[in-house]
């Protein structure tokens, strides 16, 4: 458990960088559910099959927000949307919002990729720096005392990149 508080003494810097990464995590893994989630109502218009829901469903919060009740929202469009302008036109919608989903899930996992790869650069360029500092600051008697040890200094912050 020091060794994790020590370590957060690092991570504190790169604190925007953190936050922002699950953020983008999160919209991310909203964003893959989502896409996932309608490419069932496309393969129920192009085959014709499926529940037609005429009446709008009723969103009582996010407490009520799962997989059902998004599905509810996606066959009410469809069922409205064919009634009122046909198959074709609501195949090209749901393609339109397919490519859109995909896209921004695509993006956000860029996006979190890229934020997390400067927390990681930036906690081991400054635990680097920290072992350089305190190698230099350190007396040459004391490397002169202690001829066993070994100067693995340069590969000791490569523990942390794993």
């Amino acid at each position: 458990m020091k060794n994790l508080k020590h370590f957060f003494k690092y991570l504190a810097p790169y604190k925007l960088n953190f936050i922002s990464s699950i953020f983008f995590n999160f919209l991310y893994s909203f964003f893959s559910a989502l896409s996932m989630l309608s490419l069932m109502p496309v393969m129920n218009v192009l085959f014709k099959e499926g529940e037609k829901i005429y009446q709008k469903p009723v969103f009582n919060g996010l407490g009520s927000l799962n997989k059902d009740t998004l599905e509810n929202y996606l066959n009410y469009f469809i069922t409205v949307n064919t009634n009122e302008k046909g198959a074709f036109s609501t195949l090209i919608w749901m393609m339109v919002f397919m490519i859109i989903a995909f896209f921004l899930k695509n993006l956000f996992a860029y996006l979190s990729m890229v934020y997390m790869t400067y927390l990681n650069n930036g906690v081991l360029k400054d635990l680097r720096n920290d072992v350089y500092y305190k190698v230099t600051s350190l007396k040459c008697l004391f490397f002169f005392k202690r001829k066993k040890r070994r100067f693995n200094f340069k590969n000791d912050s490569g523990y942390y990149n794993h």
